[in-house]
């Protein structure tokens, strides 16, 4: 349902959503490091949210509003 959701919403937006599994190999790591550098792809985060407040990244994610990835942060 959440890919759905970002699908539609890259759609409205006139970009293009690529998803999938990251490979684990070093080569394929380092050619996504090369990519991302490069700015062919970008990742899209949605909001960052403290160790302390994952209860709230929860709900968030729960209600649908997250249009990228969600971030927590250990600090």
């Amino acid at each position: 349902m959440q890919f759905l959701q970002a699908f539609r919403t890259a759609r409205r937006g006139g970009k293009r959503l690529i998803g999938g599994v990251a490979p684990e190999s070093a080569e394929a790591l380092d050619e996504l490091r090369e990519m991302i550098e490069a700015g062919t792809i970008r990742t899209v985060i949605s909001r960052r949210y403290p160790l302390d407040e994952i209860v709230e990244a929860y709900r968030f994610v729960d209600q649908g509003h997250e249009t990228g990835n969600i971030v927590i942060k250990f600090e």
